[in-house]
């Protein structure tokens, strides 16, 4: 006669070897950052001045500052394009999916490791032969219903290891999806400085037309009456023609910007134009740099964050081929009754089970469990390669973005100081006109250097804020989401 153990036993020994046996939970790769310099060198070369102390502020304000450091623009047509734009961006939208991928991959890994149950009613009609059975009927009806359990015994931690994967691969998509957003709000900011930096030129640029025009008309006042060479005069209008025809490009150049505006939030090419057809105030970088800048700040980068958790499901990948080469244990457990005369189903006599264990162990192959782990292997070095490189090109960017952070703004300082001067020609050229010892042509030159010099102010206002815009990007900011949002069509019905 043969014997069984009781369930509860079976279950309880299973239960045992589980938790010895369960794959522990990968070393997250930190510590190259923690071995990183305490901060980045190239804010050494700022002038104290000109430094932002952050020494005051704990980690979490630190955090909300670069989380949503677009706010420092003060901007509010800005803060509703990023609003906007991480509400409807089309890649945030589809990284969003992404992310409920492998949310269901997460679920489904971790189900291979739970009793899986299952019901089953049957009802059979069944034809022997009427030589087949003793009574001389050829025909059997059999009805029954059952429930079946099977619990993989994950004793060798492959099932566990999976499930690792799979949530390390969640926790990836949702750092992608914030690097992606990093990304967009850096896209936004930089367009829309751009945008308002592209307006203002225009307008100088028509200022500049205008002054060209009465020069131009001056001059050839004074080529009648003999006062200035006819090559001058060429010369003026060849600077006017040149001047006007820079003019369509330029305006152009805003209708694209409003529209890559539009297309970054989420919309159509002109689903903007009420809202940003009108000139704007220029962004203004006024924000001084940090005082100290703490490169372990990189670790809140979400493309690191991303490499890392990859990292760590491949490591786990590792495991799970390891483990592959290990026996699996299943238990098969059946319920239920089982009958021909459908009266009798719910007779005790027609109660029927089974129990029992069951092990598989690979023995041959073909070598796909040694290539499958040769492959977790080399998958989990080639992630670990591009994480070092991920940190490395991290450090780059952010000492990249601060020198030219610290380049634009002494540039801008500089034009600052020659805009000033030429103000003061300009009042100087002014006064002696009034007083009829200048021409109003030499007024007008004076003029014109002055708009020359602003339009170059205005491009150095807009390089500053691009790479503050970068500096900011590099340091991985702009991954908080907004409080509110505001849909396309609310928007556009609001302007």
């Amino acid at each position: 006669m043969a014997h069984f153990l009781p369930l509860g036993v079976v279950v309880l020994a299973t239960a045992s070897l589980i938790s010895g046996c369960q794959a522990p939970m990968p070393t997250p790769p930190t510590a190259m950052l923690d071995g990183l310099p305490a901060q980045f060198q190239s804010l050494q070369q700022t002038d104290p001045e000109k430094r932002q102390n952050l020494q005051s502020l704990d980690t979490i304000a630190l955090a909300e500052r670069l989380g949503r450091w677009w706010e420092v623009f003060n901007d509010p047509v800005l803060n509703e394009l990023v609003s906007l734009a991480i509400s409807a961006n089309w890649d945030l939208q589809t990284a969003l999916q992404r992310i409920e991928i492998a949310s269901a991959k997460v679920t489904k890994a971790k189900s291979l490791g739970l009793p899986l149950v299952y019901g089953q009613a049957t009802a059979n009609r069944e034809n022997y032969g009427t030589t087949n059975l003793a009574d001389g009927l050829g025909t059997l009806d059999t009805f029954g219903f059952s429930a079946s359990v099977s619990w993989e015994t994950d004793v060798f931690g492959s099932i566990a290891s999976r499930a690792q994967a799979a949530q390390f691969d969640l926790e990836a998509a949702q750092a992608d999806r914030q690097a992606i957003m990093v990304s967009i709000v850096a896209d936004v900011v930089a367009t829309y400085g751009q945008l308002r930096a592209m307006q203002e030129g225009l307008a100088l640029k028509q200022r500049y037309v205008a002054l060209a025009a009465d020069q131009v008309k001056l001059q050839k006042d004074l080529l009648i009456t003999g006062q200035v060479p006819a090559a001058d005069v060429v010369k003026m209008q060849r600077d006017y023609s040149q001047a006007m025809s820079s003019i369509p490009p330029m305006q152009a150049s805003v209708d694209v910007l409003i529209s890559t505006c539009a297309i970054l939030t989420g919309g159509y090419p002109r689903a903007l134009d009420d809202l940003l057809k009108k000139p704007g105030p220029l962004l203004l970088a006024s924000l001084p740099l940090p005082d100290t800048l703490p490169s372990q700040l990189l670790k809140q980068r979400p493309d690191i964050v991303n490499q890392e958790k990859v990292l760590l499901a491949s490591l786990s990948d590792v495991d799970a081929a390891r483990a592959d080469f290990m026996p699996q244990f299943s238990i098969p457990l059946s319920i239920g009754y089982n009958t021909s005369p459908f009266s009798l189903l719910l007779n005790p006599a027609s109660f029927v089970w089974t129990l029992g264990a069951s092990m598989i162990a690979p023995i041959y192959t073909g070598g796909m469990l040694e290539a499958n782990l040769r492959i977790a292997k080399a998958t989990k070095v080639e992630d670990q390669q591009k994480y070092e490189k991920i940190v490395r090109q991290a450090l780059k960017e952010v000492e990249d973005a601060v020198l030219e952070y610290q380049g634009s703004t002494s540039e801008l300082s500089l034009l600052e100081n020659v805009k000033t001067e030429q103000m003061v020609i300009v009042s100087q050229q002014q006064t002696l006109f009034k007083t009829g010892i200048e021409s109003l042509s030499q007024v007008n030159d004076a003029e014109m250097k002055l708009v020359q010099f602003r339009e170059a102010i205005v491009k150095a206002r807009y390089t500053q804020v691009l790479s503050l815009t970068t500096l900011y990007k590099s340091m991985g900011g702009g991954w908080i989401e907004p409080n509110t949002t505001v849909s396309q069509p609310e928007r556009v019905a609001k302007n």
